[in-house]
């Protein structure tokens, strides 16, 4: 068979999947082109392509592979632009594990992560569901690599991860902030560091019967570095 035609109907098979939404049976690059260009579109939210995009985006940032290593910066402000106006909660938490994703696997993106402090802090703040909550703060943890980071996040932020903590008392929560707690233990002074191992003591005295074994293990791995 002719080389040309090879190439034409590989290229028509693309068409196809993209025509039928199926990224995940593009190449990489494809995929991942794609994949933004429907995150930044006006699509609506309820779409069942803008969820699929971002699972795909999802998993191919869990790979990190070098195709999306390429846009690993061009990704942050996308998604977090989409993230501030969108509504719907999975999509919210969605959005949250792929910008965690994106902080976590590239040095170079980190080093912009402080940008992104005080916007994930105010969707920890207003965001009713404890779900999206949880995946926020896990994507704010992964800002706080960077020292930069940590400093607004420690001169005008940390009272909203505390709130978030230990007002709410959803042992899932809990136990997410205990984690972001202990990654940055070693940067609080003493005091802080026993009112945290206090508060969750105190959680779990209370709680424990609630609790699955894994945030058990978080709130006292947390409390074994206070």
């Amino acid at each position: 068979m002719e080389w040309w035609l090879i190439w034409a109907i590989a290229a028509f098979s693309q068409v196809l999947d993209i025509y039928r939404g199926d990224l995940r049976a593009l190449d990489e690059y494809t995929a991942i082109d794609t994949a933004l260009s429907i995150i930044s579109s006006n699509i609506v939210d309820t779409d069942p392509q803008l969820h699929h995009a971002l699972d795909v985006l999802e998993e191919l940032n869990h790979d990190y592979t070098y195709a999306i290593h390429s846009v690993n910066s061009e990704m942050l402000p996308i998604l977090s632009s989409k993230m501030a106006t969108t509504k719907d909660p999975q999509i919210k938490a969605l959005m949250a594990m792929n910008i965690a994703s994106c902080l976590r696997n590239n040095q170079q993106t980190l080093q912009h992560s402080k940008s992104m402090v005080v916007p994930i802090l105010n969707l920890i703040k207003t965001e009713p569901s404890y779900e999206v909550k949880m995946r926020l703060i896990s994507a704010l943890s992964a800002t706080l690599q960077h020292p930069k980071s940590l400093d607004v996040f420690k001169l005008k932020n940390l009272g909203t991860v505390e709130n978030v903590c230990f007002t709410n008392s959803v042992p899932e929560l809990v136990g997410k902030c205990a984690s972001l707690f202990q990654d940055i233990a070693s940067d609080m002074d003493a005091s802080k560091r026993e009112q945290w191992k206090c508060k969750l003591s105190s959680f779990l005295t209370d709680h424990e019967h609630q609790c699955s074994h894994a945030t058990i293990q978080r709130i006292h791995d947390c409390i074994a570095v206070l």
